[in-house]
């Protein structure tokens, strides 16, 4: 028989009349019932629930940060202690939750640099590339889609508009860019987004980590070589692909 990835487990609740309730568990189990107490107006629900979605696979637990994009703030406090304070968490699935809790964390609390850091690592993990430290044109390419949505929404809603990939693309366009990468393009992006003065390129540190920076100018791609800037001449190549994955992913 096929096993159902959905059928409650031994440490799962399961919904009521159905089934006797396993010794550990509590009524509304399963991946059902945790759906159910993610849209509960009791934070603690949320939080109960969230703490579950670890133990089930990669489409359950996208299907979370989905749920969680628009309403997060309701819930991230106590659901980025509870999974900060976890020894257990070893999945690649839980800790990019644990990730993606701490950069809408670090977001909604303005520390610009710390999140354009986290943003790098987030993008680095996902694509399979932290030992590396940068990512390659070819590992941009095939990025889910879902997740530059979710990073560049939390950036966009906390900036007010401000930062933000899709605050990049349209001033990308504007000075001329398209997919080939071009020099001269490059450094007027640069020049409309802070990061190019006086003939100059700014160094990563050099960066306006204030809301009084010029829009777009974050998020830039960490400290180091980042998930791509670590020449000036790499940043161009990368962004060039980046504004085009953005059109593909019909942002």
């Amino acid at each position: 028989m096929t096993n159902n990835p959905h059928k409650p487990r031994d440490c799962d609740a399961v919904l009521g009349g159905q089934a006797p309730a396993p010794k550990t568990g509590a009524v509304l189990g399963g991946i059902e019932g945790i759906k159910i107490r993610l849209a509960s107006p009791s934070i603690k629900a949320q939080v109960a629930a969230l703490s579950e979605v670890v133990n089930y696979g990669k489409a359950d637990w996208e299907w979370t940060l989905t749920t969680f994009q628009d309403d997060l703030e309701r819930v991230e406090e106590a659901a980025y202690s509870l999974f900060l304070n976890r020894i257990d968490i070893k999945s690649q699935q839980s800790l990019l939750i644990v990730q993606y809790l701490q950069l809408h964390h670090l977001l909604s609390g303005q520390k610009w640099k710390e999140a354009d850091e986290k943003t790098s690592a987030i993008l680095l993990d996902l694509s399979g590339r932290t030992k590396q430290g940068f990512m390659r044109i070819e590992d941009l390419e095939k990025f889910p889609c879902q997740y530059l949505c979710n990073i560049d929404r939390l950036w966009v809603k906390y900036s007010q508009g401000k930062f933000g990939f899709t605050v990049q693309k349209p001033i990308w366009q504007s000075v001329g860019g398209t997919p080939k990468p071009e020099w001269n393009v490059w450094c007027r992006f640069g020049e409309r987004i802070g990061w190019y003065r006086r003939d100059s390129w700014l160094w990563w540190n050099d960066l306006t980590f204030d809301l009084k920076a010029p829009a777009g100018h974050l998020p830039r791609g960490g400290a180091f070589i980042g998930w791509g800037l670590g020449d000036f001449w790499t940043g161009c190549r990368v962004f060039s692909c980046l504004f085009s994955k953005l059109t593909d992913c019909d942002l």
